[in-house]
């Protein structure tokens, strides 16, 4: 098989991969990945520092979000009551319905 054959061949798999990575084949992603990586694709070709920046949020951030996870297992919230117009004063209001 020649070079270019080769070519087409890879070209046209990829190109299959990426159409059912779009359909939402939940296995096209795995397998787009492995043909991009050993076919040498960057597939985040310019897109590296915007995802680097996504994904690492400040410290403060970090810290803030673990201790809010953490916080009932220290003290209970305090429970959270209803506004006193809401609050039914008169049951027996309820029973002459």
């Amino acid at each position: 098989m020649s070079g270019r054959a080769l070519g087409r061949i890879l070209a046209i798999s990829l190109l299959q991969s990426l159409t059912c990575f779009a359909k939402g084949d939940r296995h096209a992603r795995r397998d787009l990945v492995t043909l991009a990586d050993k076919l040498g694709v960057d597939l985040m070709a310019g897109h590296t520092k915007a995802i680097e920046n996504a994904l690492a949020p400040s410290n403060q951030e970090i810290l803030l979000g673990y201790l809010d996870r953490q916080f009932d297992t220290v003290r209970q919230r305090p429970p959270v009551l209803a506004p006193p117009e809401l609050l039914d004063d008169e049951p027996e209001a309820q029973n002459r319905s």
